[in-house]
């Protein structure tokens, strides 16, 4: 009879399945979903070519750690496919440009004589308004 990836490994002990149940929860409280669902297959690989715990661990958190690589990857890939932000509004760039407010005619009447008349909204000289 063959299993599925998916299936768990026949438990020898009720001690094992405990511990294996709780090993998948810790899997999925610390999102390693990838090793959560290789963790089947990489047990029965590990019992059948008689692995150390290490090798075993070795395997299960570099297929995590490969998984985790690819969706990173991905999420540059979405990222790098943003359109560009548009100018930015730093100091470095143009002043804006004057108001377009209308002097009442008052302000520029009260201008020193050394000093062109200026419009109080603008600060251009009165010759300069449009």
């Amino acid at each position: 009879m063959t299993r599925s990836a998916a299936e768990p490994p026949a438990p020898s002990t009720g001690a094992e399945a405990a511990t294996y149940q709780a090993t998948r929860a810790h899997l999925a409280y610390l999102r390693l979903t990838a090793a959560a669902e290789a963790l089947p297959g990489l047990l029965d690989d590990a019992r059948t070519r008689k692995r150390s715990h290490t090798e075993f661990l070795h395997d299960l958190l570099a297929l995590e750690a490969q998984a985790v690589a690819a969706r990173r990857h991905d999420s540059l890939q979405r990222f790098a496919r943003l359109p560009a932000p548009g100018p930015s509004t730093t100091s470095t760039s143009q002043p804006s440009p004057p108001s377009t407010a209308t002097c009442s005619g008052t302000c520029a009447r009260a201008g020193s004589s050394t000093t062109p008349p200026t419009c109080c909204s603008s600060a251009r000289p009165a010759s300069a308004r449009p």
